[in-house]
């Protein structure tokens, strides 16, 4: 069973949905564990890029791929 059709028919619904959650909700468990700013991130399944965007925009140096 493929689930291609119901993300091509929704497309702009999940992308909606997906940028609507900020870093820091999805991520909040995590933020004590972050290294300081200026280590690298790697964004392994980047998608949209939302959160290389986050790390970027706070001095990290990201490498993001989308496999």
């Amino acid at each position: 069973m493929t689930h291609i059709p119901h993300y091509e028919q929704n497309a702009q619904e999940l992308v909606d949905r997906y940028e609507s959650l900020s870093f820091e909700h999805v991520h909040a468990d995590l933020l004590d564990l972050l290294p300081a700013p200026g280590a690298t991130i790697l964004d392994v399944g980047a998608g949209s890029g939302r959160d290389a965007a986050w790390f970027a925009a706070r001095g990290y140096d990201v490498v993001a791929v989308e496999p």
